[in-house]
């Protein structure tokens, strides 16, 4: 059984997901791929609600 987990993507156009969104990815493409190439991080807590922080900052402008 593959365990997923959250990450959020840090670079633009990847796989149609666009900065900053959050996405459900199998754990072994996450921590081999993803994240050593600098195209996601973990979805933690704090980075969750610094992400949101940045969106609502933007929508206001």
């Amino acid at each position: 059984m593959k365990k997923k987990i959250n990450v959020i993507i840090t670079k633009d156009k990847y796989q149609q997901a666009k900065k900053g969104s959050i996405v459900k990815v199998s754990s072994g493409y996450a921590f081999n791929y993803l994240i050593p190439n600098q195209i996601a991080e973990l979805a933690t807590k704090g980075r969750i609600k610094h992400t949101k922080m940045f969106e609502d900052i933007k929508q206001k402008k």
